[in-house]
């Protein structure tokens, strides 16, 4: 976790499940340090699957 505190920019992705992010997502979130991205750009991605009855 140090290199993403660290980091000069962070990009994080997750798919979506039932209109939320994932466990495995929230569970990576839950170690990074509440106040240790402060001050650094983050970009949040999150993938959805769409399905055309069409």
């Amino acid at each position: 976790m140090e290199h993403i505190e660290r980091a000069d920019v962070v990009l994080a992705g997750s798919t979506c499940l039932q209109g939320s992010y994932t466990g495995l997502f929230k569970h990576f979130l839950d170690f990074v340090d509440a106040g240790a991205l402060v001050g650094t750009p983050v970009l949040l991605v999150a993938g959805v699957e769409l399905q055309w009855n069409g």
